[in-house]
């Protein structure tokens, strides 16, 4: 249905919609110009402080490939939709051969992958999984390491989030990955700032561990309950694991509150749990296991026969807020998991976590050492004074923040953890037009034209009344789509009497007339309403389909003009 002007917005929504963020989301290692084949013999783990995970030195990483390789390793993806949709129908990325060089020590036949899930997604930057040996001898490897792992940072402009987070944990006594950072040029393109991270596989088990026998899985929307236990990804003795581990953590929760604590020190190591509980909170780490049930790996050690958590995915810690929780929500504990929403509500347990959180803050949390160290990161690697800063006013700020939350009530966490199995419910197709004015200060305005075709759990949007529009830059700089051109638009819905807010968005190097499939969190769409006490609700995810540009201004009053074909996603 067309949208019309009936009234000027009032201050307040025009505000709101502004402001909505996005919350989804060494040293030179040979003589330039050197060409060598992968090192062979035995891998000898690297220092934390020498080599190529040196912190005091960017790395400087060249990938070369055919340039058809190159353009299927960049298109490869998963439909943003269908995965919200609960479909997890998709395949594993594809190995290519390269050749890599690394600070000009080049090595041929190298074998290269995209990486993702979701949120770090891209076709013009991708983050690569690197393999040494794959396809050769098992023992190949690039001074002593067989397999890299680079981030683009796509969600973190400011480059330090990463290598911050998992050095603060690792002080904390947590088993974290070592990291540091690369200019990383593909093509002969620089693509920008990455993150080198070190993977989480048996040479980091036994560097972490001084043991690498034991079960590693994965967790991505995992957690020990009948529904999500399945996502744990089994990443060692794939062969011969029963999970019957898994299930002794879910059993161990089935007790009573008297007896919880005590039956979970049985399979978990809960004095370090606590510790990476709070680190989690601390770092304002809310993607991880106790606030999204996400971005964590598990390892069985045999020897004390106790799980180990391991950090992973910290590219959006460092803020306040919580990318899937609005509202209500405890600042000092994240309690969206199975382990830590109950935890939390024994108040003998809630104690030991809060003096570990204080333990932590008093011993762990130097303002000024931490700021150095963002400096430090941000003078390597160029990146914009404005997002330097944003970390280091959470840093300042956080732990006054959470002291005052501790000193006074603490609000219970809102909503259980999520329970419910990947049942696929096919998304249905959406599909809109649109001309509007491009506006660098994102001003909403009543002249821009739209239809849309748009059902939210079966109910058709009819946006009739108070219907704003706007095309330009996203402004916020604490939103991870920052500088991103932005298609959008709200009005109150007919059918419910709700405000909905439609948003496309586009990284500003496909900005250009043509057709650009939908890809991840790269090019993508999202639905939402608006909260009259802040914040949002989120109604739904688009994706699998195109944005098709008919003209694509990029200066104030410019036209921008198209369509839209995809799918719409309600269900995670």
């Amino acid at each position: 249905m067309k949208g019309t002007r009936m009234r000027q917005p009032c201050t307040r929504t025009l505000r709101l919609l502004a402001g909505l963020t996005l919350a989804l989301c060494g040293i030179s290692l040979g003589c330039a110009g050197s060409r060598v084949a992968a090192n062979t013999g035995v891998t000898t783990e690297p220092s934390n402080v020498s080599g190529t995970f040196a912190p005091q030195k960017l790395l400087h990483v060249e990938i070369d490939l055919s340039e058809t390789d190159w353009d299927k390793l960049r298109s490869q993806g998963r439909a943003l939709s269908r995965v919200y949709a609960g479909c997890f129908d998709f395949e594993g990325f594809d190995y290519f051969d390269a050749t890599v060089s690394i600070d000009g020590e080049a090595v041929d036949h190298v074998a290269v992958r995209k990486k993702g899930f979701l949120g770090s997604l891209s076709t013009t930057r991708p983050s690569f999984k690197v393999d040494f040996g794959r396809g050769q001898s098992a023992q190949h490897s690039f001074h002593g390491e067989r397999r890299w792992t680079l981030n683009n940072n796509k969600q973190d402009l400011s480059n330090v989030r990463q290598c911050l987070s998992y050095d603060l944990f690792a002080k904390a006594g947590i088993k974290a990955p070592r990291c540091n950072l690369a200019q990383v040029s593909v093509q002969g393109k620089n693509r920008g700032i990455y993150s080198h991270l070190e993977p989480i596989n048996k040479p980091f088990l036994r560097r972490a561990f001084g043991n690498d026998s034991g079960n590693l899985y994965e967790g991505q929307v995992a957690d020990f309950n009948a529904g999500l236990a399945a996502n744990f990804e089994a990443k060692t003795n794939k062969s011969r694991n029963d999970r019957s581990d898994i299930q002794a953590v879910i059993d161990a929760l089935a007790v009573d509150d008297t007896e919880v604590w005590n039956s979970i020190n049985t399979v978990i190591d809960g004095d370090e749990f606590l510790s990476f509980w709070a680190m989690e909170v601390l770092l304002g780490h809310w993607d991880g296991y106790s606030g999204n049930q996400n971005n964590f790996y598990l390892y069985h050690h045999p020897t004390d026969g106790l799980f180990h958590f391991i950090p992973w995915g910290t590219d959006g810690a460092f803020v306040s807020g919580h990318g899937e929780q609005s509202g209500s929500i405890p600042k000092s504990a994240y309690g969206a998991s199975e382990l830590t929403h109950r935890l939390w509500k024994i108040p003998e347990v809630r104690a030991l976590y809060q003096d570990r959180l204080r333990k932590l803050m008093d011993e762990l949390w130097k303002e000024g050492e931490i700021d150095a160290e963002v400096d430090r990161m941000g003078h390597l690697t160029g990146a914009p004074e404005a997002q330097l800063q944003l970390v280091k006013q959470f840093v300042d700020q956080r732990q006054s923040v959470l002291e005052t939350e501790l000193e006074g009530t603490i609000v219970d966490w809102p909503k259980a953890p999520r329970r419910s199995p990947n049942v696929c419910v096919e998304p249905p197709a959406t599909h809109g037009t649109f001309e509007l004015k491009w506006s660098d200060a994102h001003a909403y305005s009543a002249e821009g034209q739209f239809d849309l075709e748009l059902a939210i759990a079966g109910q058709p949007v009819l946006l009739d009344s108070e219907f704003f529009s706007a095309a330009g830059p996203v402004q916020e700089l604490d939103d991870p789509t920052f500088g991103m051109p932005r298609i959008a638009f709200s009005g109150i819905d007919s059918t419910t009497g709700r405000l909905v807010w439609v948003g496309l968005y586009l990284p500003d190097s496909l900005w250009a007339p043509g057709e650009i499939p939908f890809h991840g969190y790269e090019v993508f769409g999202i639905v939402i309403e608006p909260l009259p006490s802040g914040g949002y609700r989120r109604l739904g995810v688009i994706g699998d389909g195109t944005i098709i540009l008919k003209e694509a201004g990029h200066t104030n009053g410019a036209v921008v003009k198209g369509e839209w074909k995809g799918t719409v996603a309600t269900t995670l």
